[in-house]
């Protein structure tokens, strides 16, 4: 093993790796980790259940309360 990554609030759900960083929501909040040694590099609280984050650029697209149509935003996230 490498390295490891405990949450503070929710389950680690569907990691993003994108260049140096991986992205993965926990709970509510988008979090970013260093690939390398999974040091946070820093955590967002969204507020809303999110989706599987899809990275491009510097930009992380989220999507807010999947399954609930109406209730369905999507964000666009630079680092904090």
């Amino acid at each position: 093993m490498i390295w490891t990554y405990e949450t503070d609030t929710g389950a680690v759900l569907s990691p993003t790796v994108a260049g140096d960083t991986v992205y993965f929501s926990q709970g509510e909040e988008l979090a970013a980790v260093a690939r390398a040694d999974g040091t946070r590099r820093w955590r967002l609280d969204i507020g809303e259940r999110t989706g599987p984050p899809v990275v491009v650029g510097e930009t992380a697209y989220i999507q807010t309360n999947p399954g609930h149509n109406y209730e369905s935003r999507l964000l666009a996230v630079r680092e904090p």
